[in-house]
């Protein structure tokens, strides 16, 4: 069997600790959306990405 292959570019993704920045919200508050499934998160490597629109989706969320 032969698994599909995904290209994921740097520049569209970003760690925890800068989203959270980029967000105004303690790396933490993330972790927990993460683990409820309130944000959409990539692990590559045993590290934690989040891809650049779900952070446009929380700013525009938090403009309302």
């Amino acid at each position: 069997m032969t698994l599909g292959q995904i290209t994921v570019y740097s520049e569209e993704i970003v760690t925890v600790p800068e989203a959270a920045r980029q967000l105004s919200r303690p790396k933490m508050t993330l972790y927990r959306w993460i683990k409820k499934q309130q944000l959409v998160a990539i692990e590559l490597g045993g590290v934690l990405f989040i891809p650049i629109t779900e952070i446009a989706r929380l700013k525009a969320k938090a403009k309302g």
